[in-house]
């Protein structure tokens, strides 16, 4: 109990630490961020219940189960006060080798996270730059937009953050599951870097819509 009480408390002073200085100690945004935080530990130790009771384990070593899945969900909640945003990707796998799921339940949640990213960069291209797609110029200009973004993407996902994962054991196999985040902020500058080519004006308007 005390070791998971100090894993909770870690990750209290650490997101409260950034977020002090983000909101200028502004003292509702700091509420906020308490009360996301509070229910944030309240909803974990629920799922983590639920979830020892279907025989899902941590590896010896991690975290418990209830601050990974506190963590996880505060970066995914935290955005909406202040705190630092994330893009959060979950999967699953099932193999006959523990290493063979992790792996295979970590690149689904990569993918997820990565059609994410490049969903929202193609939105905000679609509807920024000026004249797509009118002229065989623009059609090119356009599908190099989309081979960039891709390219750019997947060079970016190695730092994505592993917050969440746990294995239980399903008829002589491995389940494997996987939480991941990804900082919101380093999918902007994917943003950035596709539109470096783009005039100052569609470049104020995508920042804009981001």
């Amino acid at each position: 109990m005390k070791t998971k009480l100090f894993y909770l408390v870690a990750i209290m002073i650490g997101m409260m630490y950034c977020s002090a200085a983000n909101a200028q100690e502004d003292p509702q945004t700091i509420k906020e961020q308490k009360a996301i935080m509070k229910q944030a530990t309240k909803d974990a130790k629920k799922q983590a219940k639920d979830l020892k009771k279907e025989g899902w384990k941590v590896a010896v070593g991690s975290a418990p189960m209830e601050t990974q899945l506190a963590e996880l969900l505060v970066k995914e909640r935290g955005g909406q006060a202040g705190l630092p945003q994330y893009i959060i990707g979950r999967s699953e796998a099932l193999s006959g080798s523990q290493a063979g799921a992790r792996t295979i339940a970590i690149s689904r949640a990569r993918n997820e996270i990565a059609g994410i990213i490049n969903t929202k960069v193609a939105g905000i291209l679609e509807s920024t730059m000026i004249n797509v797609q009118t002229s065989s110029t623009d059609v090119a200009t356009n599908m190099t937009d989309k081979s960039t973004t891709k390219q750019l993407i997947d060079q970016s996902l190695d730092k994505t953050q592993i917050v969440v994962q746990m294995y239980r054991e399903v008829n002589n196999n491995t389940q494997y599951q996987i939480g991941m985040a990804f900082a919101d902020s380093q999918a902007k500058e994917i943003l950035k870097k596709v539109m470096a080519n783009a005039s100052a004006e569609e470049k104020a308007k995508a920042e804009a819509k981001w």
